[in-house]
């Protein structure tokens, strides 16, 4: 009888090893593969792609997790407004389940602009290394857009402890870039939790006295700026809500504006002639 029982279990589980529909799999309902490419695609058909431009504006959020109908609505309010492109800086799943990512590219399907998404903390859970690399493409990337180039920067640390955190990439990619950059990324560089204080020095040695303009990072789910090392750091809080951030690049500064669905406000302006952050 025992042995029955075991030959029925066991065939139970063999049977259920290759479910079509488990939300542990690499399986989505999606097709759609390397997204952030496609979109960067659609960007380089701008005729001013290559070309400095007066300003460059875009819309960030972060944090969309287990906020899917702020989500929704912000797509929605983001089509009424006018940005060059978008930025999702992680966390868009809760436990980077196929699922998670399915209702994810569901929701910004309808979105009209350019969007870049940054891998998370919680998208990295489980399968969602994988998920991501085959829906979105590289973890690192960097794409230029009117005189700037934005360099996406994979720091989940404690998810990528096998992998380790590709820092001699970054420094190249700072060190060799002719324009001035805007560094984006999902944890904040001086987390406690995250970094030891040799990755933090490691980072900061990178960065500082470099073309490094403007840090953004999500995670903390809290709205913050300040300037450390002569560069202006911009913590976008959770997308809870519709809050999200507002970015203008323009020759000699960066203007931060705290935003809550359509309504945004002027939050914080560096001035890289006088090195000074303003605040009101």
């Amino acid at each position: 009888m025992k042995r029955f029982l075991t030959v029925v279990v066991a065939g139970f589980l063999l049977s259920c090893a290759p479910l079509k529909n488990s939300p542990f799999s690499e399986e989505t309902e999606s097709s759609v593969s390397n997204l952030n490419g496609q979109y960067l695609g659609s960007l380089k058909n701008s005729p001013l792609f290559y070309e400095p431009a007066d300003e460059v504006t875009f819309g960030v959020f972060s944090d969309s997790h287990q906020n899917y109908a702020a989500l929704e609505d912000w797509v929605k309010d983001a089509n009424s407004m006018d940005f060059d492109f978008v930025v999702s800086l992680g966390d868009f799943t809760n436990q980077g389940l196929n699922f998670e990512y399915d209702a994810y590219l569901s929701l910004i399907s309808p979105l009209r602009v350019p969007l870049v998404t940054v891998l998370g903390n919680h998208d990295s859970v489980g399968r969602g290394k994988l998920l991501y690399k085959r829906l979105f493409g590289p973890y690192n990337f960097h794409f230029d857009h009117k005189g700037y180039r934005f360099v996406i920067f994979n720091n989940n640390r404690l998810d990528f402890i096998d992998e380790k955190i590709e820092w001699d990439w970054l420094a190249q990619e700072v060190r060799s870039s002719p324009l001035p950059i805007v560094l984006l990324m999902h944890v904040d560089p001086d987390n406690d939790e995250y970094f030891t204080s040799q990755d933090k020095e490691i980072f900061w040695d990178i960065v500082r006295d470099s073309s490094v303009r403007l840090i953004m990072n999500g995670h903390k789910h809290v709205y913050h700026t300040e300037v450390k090392a002569g560069i202006l750091r911009h913590q976008v809080e959770r997308l809870e809500r519709g809050r999200w951030s507002r970015i203008t690049l323009k020759e000699d500064e960066v203007v931060v504006e705290q935003c809550l669905r359509k309504e945004c406000k002027y939050e914080t302006q560096k001035d890289y002639h006088s090195g000074s952050e303003l605040m009101e």
